[in-house]
């Protein structure tokens, strides 16, 4: 596990191994518990994908494979809305993750959190952004 601070919060970054030990339960409380510094507004894998986003892998890349599995109807809405805008389409996507209500967004943050322990890219760029921070502790 790496710990380090993020403004008054300490944020806990798990190892693969450890993350593939917890059920889906315990996923989720890793993201609301310890990816979820108060003064980022977002959790720490989001800080990440944005810093990382490669303008065809990130943040919005995860989200349109999310809404466009579990939600096909609404994906369908939104890409009749804006089907030839990319990011309108990608900003009509976040707005809908956004108003998702607590076990629907909880089932959005799994989503997202097993994407990117899944995908190496994404797990690497995890572990890098906890190396980058001044002070880290690396527990195991």
């Amino acid at each position: 596990m790496f710990i380090f601070k993020i403004g008054s919060d300490e944020v806990r970054v798990r190892t693969d191994e450890e993350f593939q030990s917890l059920n889906d339960d315990e996923k989720i409380s890793y993201v609301w518990d310890d990816l979820w510094p108060d003064d980022l507004g977002m959790t720490w894998i989001e800080r990440v994908l944005y810093d990382h986003d490669t303008g065809d892998l990130g943040l919005p890349e995860i989200w349109d494979e999310y809404v466009s599995k579990f939600y096909q109807e609404k994906y369908r809405e939104i890409e009749n809305e804006e089907p030839e805008d990319m990011h309108k389409k990608s900003e009509l996507i976040f707005e809908f993750i956004d108003d998702l209500d607590g076990k629907e967004y909880s089932r959005a943050l799994l989503f997202l959190v097993n994407k990117v322990y899944d995908e190496s890219l994404y797990y690497n760029w995890l572990i890098d952004s906890v190396e980058e921070q001044e002070e880290f502790t690396q527990t195991h």
